[in-house]
């Protein structure tokens, strides 16, 4: 196992013509990964065959959703460290040189690394989210998503299957549920806000319709409610009835309590310090 470079790992389900984009933004890489393993689990198997560099084409079982897709990727590896993309989205040409180079300068060995997130919009790249410290991130990660996703999350191979790898049973906020296991267990996380990805915008079938962020973030929600306070617990239960309003509009009573129970705490907390 190589141990000063960086594997490459991308889940792919149906979407052949993106996912030959994000192969391409990794082939332009600056700094050359160890290896690419695409873990395919569509419906129809996608074809590499005219892609021209040797990648590690892993068929599974269509549809076993992206934490178990990915855990796979791992599992085929051969360097110490793991960078994830997904098929629809892309990296700047730097973005595993930043990496490398942010896992040699650091002290502490890092067992995860988080980079940027940007968009295009008219044309014109823009920063869409960039974690800038690890400090408080844990509570922020109880509630909402700062920047951490499957584009731009690196791991350290032996930490990341020590603790399990990405959670099977969450549909979403899997990535979020990750860097929060490691911060949990005060490894060290590192903030790379150079090393930028590139999230695609499309009318495609995505992780993040209502219906999945509902089952997602009620599983999330019920895997760290032990650890939350009660602000955290109250924040998390409204933004995931706030989603079942936009689903059903019937729910409206439901949602209004839940955020003046909300609100009520929050105005005891300002005058009971």
């Amino acid at each position: 196992m190589s141990n000063n470079n960086i594997s490459v790992v991308i889940p792919t389900c149906d979407r052949p013509d993106k996912l030959m984009d994000a192969l391409k933004s990794v082939e332009q890489q600056s700094h050359k990964p160890d290896d690419i393993i695409v873990v395919d689990n569509g419906r129809e198997p996608v074809s590499l065959s005219s892609y021209l560099r040797d990648i590690n084409l892993v068929r599974t079982q269509p549809r076993i959703g992206a934490s178990k897709a990915r855990n796979i990727g791992v599992s085929h590896s051969t360097s110490a460290y793991v960078a994830f993309l997904d098929d629809d989205d892309i990296w700047d040409v730097h973005y595993l040189k930043n990496i490398y180079e942010a896992i040699v300068d650091s002290s502490i060995l890092p067992a995860c690394l988080i980079g940027r997130k940007d968009v295009i919009i008219n044309n014109k790249q823009t920063v869409y989210k960039c974690v800038k410290k690890t400090e408080d991130l844990i509570p922020a990660l109880y509630y909402k998503n700062p920047g951490v996703g499957g584009q731009n999350t690196v791991v350290n191979r032996e930490k990341f299957l020590k603790i399990g790898g990405f959670d099977i049973n969450l549909k979403t906020a899997e990535d979020r549920a990750l860097v929060l296991d490691f911060l949990k267990k005060n490894e060290n996380v590192v903030c790379v806000p150079d090393a930028i990805s590139i999230v695609g915008q499309h009318d495609d079938e995505r992780l993040t319709d209502y219906e999945n962020k509902i089952i997602g973030k009620s599983a999330f929600l019920k895997k760290y409610k032990s650890s939350m306070s009660t602000l955290e617990y109250l924040t998390a239960k409204c933004q995931i009835i706030e989603i079942q309003y936009e689903l059903d509009k019937a729910t409206y009573f439901n949602m209004l309590l839940f955020k003046i129970i909300r609100k009520v705490y929050l105005i005891k907390l300002k005058f009971f310090k």
